[in-house]
């Protein structure tokens, strides 16, 4: 039977994330990510079936004292994205209009 992924990482169809070596890999290549595209999508996957709001995950980025507008969000969990479908892992976040992201449904 196959093991469970560590409890540090977290497996969601061909993308896996250490969140303690603070590494994303998509079917066996290793993506590189910025401080603050790590912590966004650390955000999202350590809670898989909640939404995360462009404010939660604006403070876990940048933290409680950011005033930057929330806009800031969006366009780093756009250079995500494109990280990750150009390593062939295509719609791993998806967007919940007018409130935030969450994993991709079909990846849970």
């Amino acid at each position: 039977a196959p093991t469970a992924p560590p409890a540090n990482r977290r497996v969601l169809g061909p993308v896996e994330v250490d969140l303690d070596a603070r590494e994303v890999v998509v079917d066996g290549t290793r993506v590189p990510t910025t401080r603050i595209e790590f912590e966004l999508l650390a955000a999202i996957v350590e809670h898989p079936h909640q939404v995360r709001t462009r404010e939660q995950l604006r403070r876990r980025a940048w933290g409680e004292d950011w005033l930057a507008d929330d806009h800031a969000v969006d366009v780093h969990l756009s250079n995500l994205r494109r990280k990750l479908a150009a390593a062939g892992a295509r719609d791993v976040i998806a967007t919940v209009r007018g409130v935030g992201y969450r994993v991709n449904q079909d990846l849970r």
